[in-house]
């Protein structure tokens, strides 16, 4: 993966270190939610609407994946970007 250097951000983001990630933001005091741009923003992992989540969390933009992919590999690494910020405000969360 990550052939394309404009994508070496995505590559960096790793699903799987989602959740020790958001333990050590609640650590710091940091309980921002992770927030992604596409078409829109999107705060995946929450059904809670954008002014709860500012009032009670606040967020910051992870990664701007756009909603057009160049490639499979833009569109698999959009999916992991996804995946990863999931979990990580699912683990914000849970942990306040």
């Amino acid at each position: 993966m990550c052939r394309e250097p404009s994508l070496a951000i995505l590559c960096e983001i790793k699903p799987e270190e989602a959740a020790g990630d958001a333990e050590q933001a609640l650590r710091r005091g940091d309980r921002r939610l992770l927030a992604i741009k596409s078409y829109g923003l999107s705060i995946v992992g929450t059904n809670l609407d954008i002014v709860r989540i500012q009032e009670k969390y606040g967020y910051r933009v992870l990664a701007d994946i756009s909603d057009v992919f160049v490639d499979d590999e833009h569109r698999k690494l959009a999916e992991r970007v996804v995946e990863y910020a999931k979990n990580y405000n699912i683990s914000i969360i849970q942990g306040n």
